[in-house]
């Protein structure tokens, strides 16, 4: 345990990403200095750290969709969808300040001519060890996929904490969760 952060894993079910990523998405991570100050804002109670978090952008950067934690299978999409069709903004981050967080797999700053050319860009935090990330990204995979061109860029930003706290030597609490959504206890080894 981070502070109050608790991480979710589940060893009863695997899903793979798709390997080949549709062109309209563009795959990103944390900054280390995005990681640092994310971790300190969970350990003094003033951020809530909570994946898969979903944020829908309109061509103007204003934001028109926060939605955090995963729900059922299937049910991302329909609200991102809503988002766009009902065009209402919301109180929350900027397009500019939540890039301006994440770089490329490469280390680059993940800004460019593909974000500033989307009708809308959704940006998908996920870590590799949440499972409910998973489903959400497979699906918002899938869901951009089938836009027109420009319409949608799909952000995918990994954002693991327990990057930090690994590297400080601290202990990373798992909660094992079972597909009925009630937590078990996983076999001793």
């Amino acid at each position: 345990m981070i502070g109050r952060l608790h991480l979710f894993t589940a060893t009863v079910m695997s899903m793979a990403l798709p390997a080949t990523l549709a062109a309209a998405t563009l795959d990103t991570r944390w900054t280390e200095k995005a990681l640092i100050r994310h971790d300190a804002l969970v350990k003094a109670k003033k951020e809530q750290y909570e994946l898969p978090e979903v944020r829908v952008y309109d061509a103007r950067g204003r934001l028109l969709l926060r939605k955090k934690g995963g729900g059922k299978s299937g049910a991302m999409v329909p609200l991102v969808e809503n988002a766009i069709r009902a065009g209402k903004v919301v109180s929350g981050p900027s397009l500019a300040q939540s890039m301006a967080e994440l770089e490329t797999r490469d280390g680059k700053p993940a800004t460019g001519p593909a974000v500033g050319k989307a009708r809308y860009v959704v940006v998908d935090y996920w870590a590799d060890w949440c499972l409910p990330c998973k489903v959400v990204s497979k699906e918002l995979t899938a869901w951009a996929a089938r836009q027109p061109a420009g319409k949608v860029l799909l952000v995918r930003a990994e954002t693991d904490l327990t990057i930090v706290a690994r590297r400080s030597g601290q202990a990373v609490k798992h909660r094992y969760i079972g597909l009925d959504g009630k937590e078990i206890t996983p076999p001793k080894q």
